[in-house]
């Protein structure tokens, strides 16, 4: 990895059923599989790859009654790694004290990520609870996104056609809609809520 070098994250959070779990696993957060890759500067290699991928979390998806999965991106590995094992990097306000940004409410709520989704992402998987939670293939087709197909039981939701528009500054605006229909059924972190405006400094890297 180089410094500035993007990278495509990938997450899949899978839910198992909680009769299958002893009392103390379901005071944990789900298991989850992810993927982190190196990136491309070319949009087609970068589409071949983000479609590889996708379809390999679909299939993962499908036999263990995923929950929620997602594709973003990041600026760097580290980044990537954060996010996708909620992991936030310690910050520090003028003042000196810490400041506790994104990922520190994502750690604390264990409890809600067994029924929940975090959040949109640029492409955002659901999994058949939540498909049906959230009004299903209709209701997300009506977020005006730019592909919203079912695949083996999960509706995938991608927000705009290249994975690299998540690093801009404008991309919460461009998915507002996508953020509002979500927003009831995620963890309800305040740094995702759609009527607050994103800095994206506090949604990737705290």
């Amino acid at each position: 990895w180089r410094y500035g070098h993007k990278a495509s994250t990938e997450e899949l959070t899978v839910r198992f059923q909680p009769r299958y779990l002893s009392s103390e696993k379901r005071y944990q957060f789900p298991p989850r599989y992810y993927v982190i890759a190196p990136s491309s500067d070319e949009i087609e290699v970068r589409t071949r790859h983000v479609a590889a991928i996708e379809a390999f979390l679909v299939q993962v998806a499908s036999p263990s009654h995923a929950l929620h999965g997602a594709i973003g991106a990041a600026t760097d590995a580290d980044l990537a790694y954060n996010e996708v094992t909620m992991q936030p990097e310690p910050g520090f306000g003028p003042d000196g004290k810490p400041v506790r940004g994104r990922l520190w409410f994502d750690q604390g709520r264990w409890e809600e990520a067994w029924t929940l989704a975090r959040r949109a992402y640029w492409t955002t998987i659901l999994g058949p609870d939540l498909v049906a939670a959230t009004g299903g293939i209709e209701a997300a087709r009506s977020t005006g996104a730019a592909r919203v197909e079912m695949r083996s039981g999960c509706l995938v939701v991608q927000s705009t056609s290249d994975v690299n528009d998540y690093l801009s500054p404008g991309w919460p605006e461009r998915a507002l809609p996508i953020r509002r229909w979500l927003w009831p059924h995620t963890i309800q972190n305040p740094f995702d809520d759609p009527d607050r405006p994103l800095a994206r400094s506090d949604e990737v890297s705290t």
